[in-house]
């Protein structure tokens, strides 16, 4: 193990993370047979964001970026924005921030919001999902 792992290893157990490589989903996601207007792009970028809330502070996710999510998905950067968009209107994320804007010489992340799937209703969750993909 190099010096750089150990201390990611470090800072990860300082945080209260896994120092493992791996993040938890709630099962719910897979086993709520949920609608295919949930497409595999949405669902798998919903994961992203899910893995980024784990052990933070309310589930906020702040510090990443869109350009993160895709090269960590696969994904191009369109599809990265667009399902944002559609799972904002699912409430599936919400946005607490707009990003986007320069501060410091810096350009400003979006702040996100991910709901814990386990205090969701399933039939709140299809709804969402049905009625974000309507409003596309």
């Amino acid at each position: 193990m190099t010096d750089g792992e150990r201390r990611q290893r470090a800072r990860r157990q300082a945080e209260g993370r896994s120092a493992g490589y791996w993040f938890k989903t709630p099962n719910d996601f897979f086993d709520w047979n949920l609608p295919p207007e949930f497409r595999a792009s949405q669902r798998l970028v919903w994961l992203a964001f899910n893995r980024h809330a784990n052990s933070r502070p309310d589930r906020v996710v702040k510090k990443i970026t869109q350009e993160l999510i895709a090269k960590q998905t696969g994904l191009s950067k369109r599809t990265v924005e667009q399902a944002i968009n559609f799972l904002t209107k699912a409430e599936l994320l919400e946005l607490l921030r707009k990003g986007g804007a320069w501060r410091g010489g810096r350009r400003l992340t979006a702040v996100y919001r991910v709901p814990d799937l386990s205090t969701l209703a399933k039939v709140d969750v299809m709804r969402g999902i049905r009625r974000a993909h309507r409003a596309r």
